[in-house]
């Protein structure tokens, strides 16, 4: 069975100081080539490649590179509703979190994901997701039952072969969510820093303190009609896939 080799952020080309800013940050975890930025694996045979890309696209959508089969996620609300979050926070500018970044020594993209509003169940596009892609990526349902779907960096032998070692440092992760807080698609970064947690909170002032997660959900103002977010932890040794251990999703699941 062919496997996931690639996953593409297409962002629209509408606002080139933010799309600049945004490549430029994530070109610390990774390769920047023009409007383009690749991802650094934790180790390079490990799929799915996940690339960011500023281009002639009209709204955000995510391209999943199956062989012979892509498929397009438009990051957009499908609900025919309108739901503000419950959660107080306050958009800042592109430029103010550059310039409060610069203080800091980033570490680790742990993942990169996307949250699709749904408010009956979960998202048609993401059970089309799990359909498609059970079987041919590192596809794990989050064990505690929440709909964060996550995608494991995993060799393709690994993949084909259920053999994943879940010791091993797997970043950057994929995460896939259906979720009910807002009407708002939102592109979360999740990453580390050399910052103390209680640091963090007060650099970050406009965001979403998680206390048990021990990050800080930073919203950026952006033209691309969704949610950008960076999600900030201080940084932790070691890795969490292990925490996923007997909730892969195989292809039969969904048969």
């Amino acid at each position: 069975m062919d496997v996931l080799q690639q996953v593409t952020f297409h962002l629209p080309n509408n606002d080139r100081h933010f799309g600049d800013a945004l490549l430029s940050l994530l070109a610390a975890f990774g390769d920047r080539n023009g409007d383009r930025v690749d991802l650094r694996k934790s180790d390079p045979t490990f799929l799915p490649n996940i690339c960011f890309v500023l281009d002639g696209v009209t709204r955000p959508t995510v391209e999943f590179d199956i062989p012979d089969h892509p498929i397009e996620i438009a990051l957009e609300n499908k609900t025919g509703q309108e739901r503000k979050s419950r959660e107080v926070y306050r958009h800042i500018d592109v430029e103010d979190f550059v310039g409060r970044m610069s203080h800091l020594e980033t570490v680790r993209l742990d993942h990169v994901g996307f949250d699709l509003p749904w408010f009956d169940g979960v998202h048609p596009d993401i059970l089309m997701l799990r359909r498609e892609l059970g079987g041919r990526s590192a596809y794990y349902r989050f064990p505690t039952g929440e709909e964060w779907d996550f995608i494991l960096p995993a060799s393709p032998d690994e993949i084909r072969n259920n053999t994943l070692d879940l010791g091993k440092d797997r970043h950057p992760k994929l995460e896939i969510v259906s979720f009910e807080k807002s009407s708002t698609p939102l592109i979360q970064l999740d990453f580390s820093v050399r910052e103390t947690f209680e640091a963090l909170v007060s650099s970050f002032p406009e965001g979403i303190v998680d206390r048990g997660a021990k990050n800080v959900w930073v919203y950026v103002a952006n033209a691309y009609g969704i949610d950008v977010c960076f999600v900030i932890g201080e940084h932790q040794d070691g890795d969490w896939s292990g925490f996923f251990d007997g909730h892969r999703l195989r292809a039969s699941d969904n048969e």
